[in-house]
């Protein structure tokens, strides 16, 4: 039988949440604006259906994480949304390479090893559905860098690589700072050790290979 944890009365996990709901927000609105730059562009319907997916899932994490925030003594951060602009086909690639086939993707990871690592049995449940949603998310960012990759030319494609190492490296940079321990404990946040295995793990399997390629 799971020990039910009753919210703690500091803030720090309440604050955590908080941030992480107004991303999930954040994450609303810009897979608004990647199905209309793969609509503009010509992208199979097949990715622009998964974006539209994926812009439902970030509804849904954003209510999720709003009401962890709530359980924890913390009121979600609105959103402000940004003026938009037409992209450019690299200018979206690159956006796409950064925040989906690297960001997103650790993102994913670190969302399943909350899912089993993480004290609170209400967080370990909400996060088990959200890893999957991640999860797949990241396989949408990594089947549109396929896509558009093969619409760039060898200039643009060496511009592609660099911004992924680069986000690689401010990745194993960011992950030496850790959460407050009872971050980690209760929502079971990995830290910097755990971190860099991931990092290390996802390197090995994806991106090395795909700037190998």
């Amino acid at each position: 039988m799971l020990a039910v944890i009753a919210p703690c009365s500091g803030f720090e996990v309440g604050d955590y949440y908080a941030e992480v709901a107004a991303l999930e927000d954040a994450a609303v609105e810009a897979f608004d604006i990647i199905r209309s730059h793969l609509a503009r562009f010509g992208a199979p319907q097949a990715l622009q259906r998964e974006a539209e997916r994926a812009q439902a899932d970030e509804v849904r994490h954003a209510q999720q994480m709003g009401a962890l925030a709530v359980r924890y003594g913390a009121t979600p951060a609105q959103h402000r949304s940004e003026s938009r602009r037409e992209q450019t086909l690299i200018e979206f690639a690159l956006d796409n390479a950064v925040e989906g086939c690297v960001r997103e993707t650790f993102g994913a990871a670190c969302a399943a090893f909350q899912a089993v690592k993480a004290r609170d049995p209400v967080v370990r449940a909400t996060l088990r559905q959200v890893a999957v949603d991640e999860t797949r998310h990241a396989e949408l960012s990594w089947n549109i860098h396929s896509w558009v990759e093969r619409r760039l030319n060898a200039e643009e494609r060496a511009l592609l690589a660099a911004a992924m190492r680069k986000a690689v490296t401010q990745l194993q940079v960011e992950v030496t700072r850790a959460h407050p321990a009872s971050v980690r404990l209760l929502g079971g946040t990995p830290g910097p050790a755990d971190a860099a295995a991931l990092l290390e793990d996802l390197h090995a399997r994806l991106w090395a290979p795909a700037l190998a390629a």
